[in-house]
């Protein structure tokens, strides 16, 4: 063993040199791959904040279109309620004008109205008597 170990601390410090130069290149590179990667990530990102709010907005149309269906539901549901009434009444108005039609048949054809009277009769009202004192009627 004939050598000094002099170079020794010179190798490992430059092993270290080494060392932390390729791990600053490394997180150099690192952080540009980071940054391309986010830039490129970026418009699908907004693609997905816009998709998620178109969603909701469509969600949001589609509750609104399914309370008016369900109230026109009912609304019809109400209208069928009422047209079975008045379909109930329209049938007794029916068996009515039938029992009117089948006397109306019995009736005659014309009746003959009485002649009118060829002169004008005129009567002359005459004023009951008046007692004198007090003008009453009656006498």
């Amino acid at each position: 063993m004939g050598r000094p170990l002099a170079h020794l601390p010179i190798i490992a410090a430059a092993c270290a040199a080494t060392y932390a130069g390729s791990l600053a290149l490394v997180a150099g590179q690192q952080s540009v791959h980071d940054a391309r990667l986010a830039a490129a990530r970026d418009p699908m990102l907004e693609a997905a904040r816009r998709a998620a709010f178109e969603r909701a907005r469509t969600m949001a149309l589609v509750n609104a279109a399914s309370e008016a269906l369900a109230a026109a539901a009912d609304g019809y549901a109400g209208a069928i309620d009422a047209s079975a009434t008045l379909d109930a009444a329209l049938a007794a108005l029916a068996e009515q004008v039938s029992a009117v039609t089948g006397s109306a048949a019995q009736l005659p054809d014309s009746i003959a109205l009485p002649a009118a009277p060829s002169r004008v009769v005129q009567q002359v009202v005459v004023a009951p008597p008046t007692q004198a004192t007090t003008g009453a009627s009656g006498g």
